[in-house]
């Protein structure tokens, strides 16, 4: 993780997003790839998490966002870069999380790599 010098208005912020948040966020679609009992296992879609936490985040002035840096594909793929940033005060924390495809020349499943790791760095990041 990276952050600013500075980070105590962020933390005020990101206290007040977690206490309104919560811990959980609505499991809103099934993954029949992996099923328990024959029952297909649940999850919170990309848009599930971010129709959730954008609107608590934007109120206490955080600002949410996602870029990918490109790499090597044969070495480390597509790095995502996550940052939460105060309004404010432009005190941040950021964290890397790698994408990760079989086959990166299939744009449907870079898609589908660079989907699960915006969902689960914004999860990670706000402990989801």
């Amino acid at each position: 993780m990276r952050e600013s010098e500075k980070t105590d208005l962020l933390n005020k912020a990101l206290l007040q997003v977690h206490q309104e948040l919560g811990p959980i966020i609505g499991q809103d679609s099934e993954n029949e790839g992996f099923k328990r009992g024959g029952v297909s296992s649940k999850y919170s879609s990309i848009g599930a998490v971010l129709k959730k936490l954008k609107p608590i985040s934007n109120k206490h002035g955080i600002i949410i966002e996602q870029y990918s840096i490109p790499r090597d594909f044969k070495a480390e793929g597509l790095i995502l870069t996550t940052r939460v940033t105060h309004a404010e005060s432009g005190q941040f924390k950021e964290i890397d999380y790698p994408v990760r495809v079989k086959d990166s020349t299939d744009p449907q499943k870079l898609k589908s790599g660079h989907t699960y790791a915006r969902r689960d760095s914004i999860e990670l990041v706000f402990n989801v």
